[in-house]
């Protein structure tokens, strides 16, 4: 990632091109600029341009789930279940105790994509970005993670399937995977200024990475400064070493480990320092993105814990 002189964007812009250096993200309203070098020669001629202030890595940002744990779930029970996560977290006794199901919260899924035909989902209130700088269109998901999670978001109160913890939320989809995928901070900042965009109240992130960034960093601040809460996955390195994984290690970030339906925590959780809180992300009955009907059950980390805060 390339920051530029302080109210020299554009100059610096002119610079790197005329250097012909491949412009990944242009990320308008900042003064940095994410662009790919294939050599320390190219890094270097980047970092000598004259109004180039600093450069510094631009970190992966991958899926928080366990791809493998998916258990499909082909013909559902009559009538509509509620998954265990959904009674755990009090969500039943907190829609009846202030009438309200998420009305009047936008939550903004930073994932990949939405089926937004689903028989659970196509009734709500639902947007998304399709902004250049994003997978698109949003309203497409080759992979099922992200319908999974705006489904355990908000999977409509009706007569089948699963319901969502906040049932009345307005979903804001922000796509930055194809597939299972990979992208990086600069990728994570152009969807998070979509999401600002979209009128959005709360950000989910079920990704992360190894490696923090300054100017991540920076740009989390002025969410939080903003008002925006912003929830991140913890990592499933529970069996590992439990490394901190970004964005979830901000400061400014909530980060979540997984429970299972016995409030254990789960074998795979990352449990270090930073994590915030934990919820249920243990085989979490969820919709996925094969059919209009389909619904499957995964590991790993969402929200679902932390609309009722």
């Amino acid at each position: 990632m390339v920051t530029c002189l302080e109210g020299q964007e554009q100059v610096c812009l002119e610079e790197l091109l005329d250097a012909g250096v491949e412009i990944v993200h242009m990320l308008p309203g900042h003064d940095y600029f994410a662009v790919c070098v294939d050599t320390d020669e190219e890094a270097q001629l980047v970092a000598s341009l004259n109004d180039v202030y600093d450069t510094e890595p631009d970190p992966v940002r991958t899926l928080s789930y366990i791809p493998e744990s998916q258990e499909k779930v082909h013909r559902m029970l009559a009538g509509q279940q509620i998954p265990y996560g959904v009674k755990l977290v009090g969500a039943e006794r907190f829609w009846n105790r202030y009438n309200n199901k998420g009305g009047g919260i936008t939550v903004c899924v930073i994932d990949t994509g939405l089926r937004a035909g689903h028989e659970d989902i196509r009734d709500a209130d639902i947007d998304g970005s399709n902004d250049g700088d994003l997978q698109t269109p949003w309203n497409r998901d080759g992979n099922s993670h992200g319908t999974h999670v705006a489904g355990t978001i908000a999977a409509v109160d009706n007569d089948h399937g699963v319901v969502g913890v906040a049932p009345g939320v307005k979903i804001f989809v922000a796509r930055v995977f194809d597939g299972d995928g990979a992208f990086t901070a600069s990728g994570l900042i152009a969807a998070w200024d979509e999401c600002k965009k979209g009128g959005s109240d709360i950000i989910s992130m079920s990704l992360g990475g190894a490696f923090s960034n300054n100017q991540e960093r920076n740009a989390i601040r002025a969410l939080a400064n903003d008002g925006i809460l912003m929830i991140a996955a913890a990592g499933n390195s529970g069996n590992t070493d439990n490394p901190v994984e970004y964005p979830a290690g901000y400061s400014e970030v909530m980060s979540v480990a997984a429970l299972n339906s016995q409030e254990h925590v789960a074998d795979f959780s990352s449990h270090n320092t930073n994590v915030s809180i934990a919820g249920p992300g243990v085989q979490v009955l969820s919709l996925t993105a094969g059919s209009n009907s389909e619904y499957s059950r995964f590991d790993g980390k969402n929200i679902q814990n932390l609309l009722q805060t």
